[in-house]
């Protein structure tokens, strides 16, 4: 089966990254992932871990698989563990590290992922971002922080400013991780942040007539109904605004 695989799910990205290994399978398994995950090198620290995300990734796919109701679950989770098992067999060392990976991840267990994209498409489908959109929230979010970082302290107490930008950070983070975690992964980090901000709006007392403050505020709520215009999410996005703007 050649066809287009949708990236509106994690079996899609999973699918779209194996790709990738598998067709520079006999370079060196360093040089491969820091290009497939956009890292130097020389950061193997970055290298591992998101080496090692790929094998949450792959049990996060296993856990969306078994909440569906009425399928085959082993035959969807089956070729799911034949890629945890041959991303295992990866010698991230060695000259010709990905050859074991290849021959296990086989064009049979490529085919029988592209049925499981199509479920989890249908079934636990996601917002898809494109390139442009993802570097624009990146930048929207280096400016607020360079924004809330140059605040004056009589303005803003730097406890206050710290947890926003940490919280800002966290998303920022999710956008960087997209081509392993999706939409799924910043609604996550969406809703914790927000959540964190209620859970502390005592503090923002001072800071709800800050201009940047505000901005934190509305680039939540822009993404949130972005990202998953869902029920809860709608409600967290519905308490910021009223942390914000009520008075």
């Amino acid at each position: 089966m050649n066809i287009e695989i949708a990236q509106d799910n994690a079996v899609g990205r999973l699918y779209l990254i194996l790709k990738q290994l598998k067709n520079e399978y006999t370079s060196p398994p360093l040089k491969v992932m820091a290009k497939l995950f956009d890292v130097d090198i020389s950061d193997i620290a970055a290298i591992l871990y998101n080496y090692a995300e790929l094998f949450s990734l792959a049990k996060a796919i296993k856990d969306d698989i078994n909440s569906i109701p009425n399928i085959n679950h082993d035959r969807y989770i089956s070729p799911i563990d034949t890629v945890i098992l041959g991303l295992s067999k990866i010698n991230i060392n060695a000259s010709r590290g990905l050859e074991q990976f290849n021959t296990d991840v086989s064009s049979n267990v490529m085919v029988r992922l592209e049925y499981c994209a199509e479920l989890l498409s249908r079934e636990r489908k996601e917002r898809v971002f494109n390139k442009a959109e993802l570097t624009k929230l990146q930048q929207d979010i280096e400016d607020l922080i360079k924004e809330i970082d140059e605040m004056d302290k009589s303005c803003i107490d730097n406890e206050i400013k710290a947890f926003l930008i940490s919280n800002l950070e966290q998303v920022r983070v999710a956008i960087i991780n997209y081509k392993l975690w999706g939409s799924k992964g910043i609604k996550e980090i969406l809703e914790n942040s927000v959540g964190s901000i209620i859970l502390h709006a005592n503090s923002f007392e001072e800071v709800k007539d800050q201009k940047a403050g505000r901005k934190v505020l509305a680039f939540l709520t822009g993404l949130g109904s972005i990202v998953a215009p869902l029920k809860e999410t709608k409600e967290l996005v519905d308490s910021i605004a009223k942390l914000f703007l009520d008075k």
